[in-house]
């Protein structure tokens, strides 16, 4: 009974598993090319890297649960053998269906002996060898300070720092040769092993030319202890052709219509909400090209 109540669910999970495979070999033919261009020893990585790309396009949320449900692997753990993973619960799938297993993984495509082999090869040729005591690394980024104090980098080497990360964003090539050479010493004297990872800049986007957007503007009035009113806060207002001279004086700016300004005159009262939506009331003190400077009346 069991059985025949999961067979329609068995049955679209076939489906939907091969589709995820075909994805992966078709991936694995677009670009064909590259693994033919990575030398020998990786070609298998290429191919598997390729796989779990076209598995991880896919939204697997809704897939997992149902494959858990049935006592499957939910792919989650596939990183080093993708294509291998998906042909195990396909075959177990076929086989609960009472159906042949057709397609296999390639026979060169990484299984679930030599994936893991080849990931934690590739790890200890990037990380070094597994730690004594620990099974991960510890890679640590170097502040700038890194660069003037040997004894910093002595001491985090001494902690326990596998690999050292000099994050190339900041500080400048003689910083960065600084800090290798604090390590070098370090490890020279101390018998220890660690690795410098050198991480490139990217593109920094962030630092061009940001149009102004809307943002609070705030003044407020000197007081003294007694709460007495001592010195009055200085707003400016100004209009779009307003000189450089007159906005990087101002205590607190608010752009206003030239209009505004060829209407206003010195003793007007200018009403204004707040972003609490409270009224407030300046009184135009002064009278410049393109701007004015007004007190906050309390």
């Amino acid at each position: 009974m069991h059985v025949r109540s999961t067979a329609p669910e068995i049955s679209s999970l076939l489906t939907e598993l091969k589709h995820l495979r075909e994805s992966c070999l078709a991936m694995e033919k677009e670009f064909g090319a590259s693994i033919d261009e990575a030398c020998p020893e990786s070609r298998s990585s290429v191919q598997n890297l390729l796989h779990y790309l076209a598995l991880r396009q896919h939204d697997l949320r809704k897939l997992q649960p149902r494959l858990t449900a049935l006592g499957l692997s939910s792919l989650g753990r596939d990183e080093s053998s993708t294509l291998a993973g998906l042909e195990s619960v396909i075959a177990v799938l076929e086989s609960l269906a009472g159906e042949p297993h057709g397609d296999a993984a390639p026979a060169d495509c990484v299984d679930f002996q030599s994936g893991p082999a080849i990931l934690g090869k590739q790890a200890a040729q990037l990380l070094g060898p597994v730690p004594e005591g620990r099974a991960v690394r510890v890679m640590v980024t170097m502040p700038s300070e890194a660069a003037e104090s040997y004894e910093l980098v002595k001491s985090l080497l001494y902690a326990g720092m596998d690999v050292m990360r000099v994050n190339c964003a900041h500080d400048s090539e003689r910083e960065w040769e600084s800090m290798i050479a604090h390590l070098r010493r370090a490890t020279e004297e101390s018998g220890k092993h660690c690795k410098v990872q050198m991480d490139l800049a990217g593109p920094k986007l962030r630092t061009g030319p940001l149009p102004h957007g809307h943002h609070v503007v705030r003044w407020k009035v000197d007081r003294d202890g007694r709460g007495k009113v001592v010195g009055l806060a200085h707003i400016t207002l100004a209009g779009k052709h307003a000189s450089p001279e007159s906005l990087s004086a101002a205590e607190a700016l608010l752009p206003v219509p030239e209009a505004f300004l060829r209407a206003v005159r010195v003793g007007d009262t200018v009403r204004i909400k707040d972003s609490n939506k409270k009224k407030r009331r300046l009184m135009v003190i002064k009278i410049a090209e393109h701007s004015c400077v007004c007190t906050w009346i309390v």
